[in-house]
């Protein structure tokens, strides 16, 4: 979300319902700002590659707050961002994002086309010193990666193809 983009507070609350499956750890007592709701503002800094998500909260906050469910004027702070999220893993976000991936693209289309293409990144290199290779599988219509591998299978679980490994997205 920057100055040139426009925020679709539907596909906000959409992408909130698909996080309440990560359950609250907190003690309902003094609670002040809505979990789903950090979880989804840290997801999209995850997903942007932010460095600063509070500070990126606080600047579109007008636009977040109301979707997501908060009801207090200003976004937590940075602790109680990493307080509060600090058991949530990336698996979780993962499997979350792809439900929500599902229920969008099941309402937008009845058929998708999923590009497995290998990529090497020249410029970077592992740690024996050779270019880094992937294999992506990449939706062109909504412009997202599903799910990536290294070539050298360090990242596919053993014993997987990755046709079967990506089978979870039933699209």
């Amino acid at each position: 979300m920057n100055s040139r983009t426009q925020t679709d507070p539907e596909l906000l609350k959409t992408l909130a319902q698909a996080f309440q499956k990560i359950q609250d750890p907190r003690d309902p007592r003094g609670v002040r700002h809505d979990f789903q709701g950090m979880v989804v503002i840290v997801f999209l800094g995850l997903l942007a590659r932010l460095s600063y998500v509070q500070h990126w909260a606080e600047k579109h906050w007008h636009a977040l707050r109301a979707p997501l469910g908060f009801k207090r004027t200003k976004p937590p702070v940075e602790t109680i961002f990493s307080r509060n999220l600090a058991n949530v893993s990336i698996k979780d976000f993962q499997e979350t994002f792809a439900e929500f991936l599902n229920l969008v693209l099941y309402e937008k289309s009845d058929f998708l086309i999923a590009a497995v293409d290998g990529k090497t990144a020249k410029q970077m290199y592992d740690k024996e010193e050779n270019p880094l290779s992937i294999l992506p599988v990449f939706l062109h219509d909504v412009k997202v990666t599903l799910e990536q591998w290294s070539v050298h299978g360090e990242d596919l679980p053993s014993g997987h193809s990755a046709h079967a490994h990506f089978v979870r997205f039933a699209l």
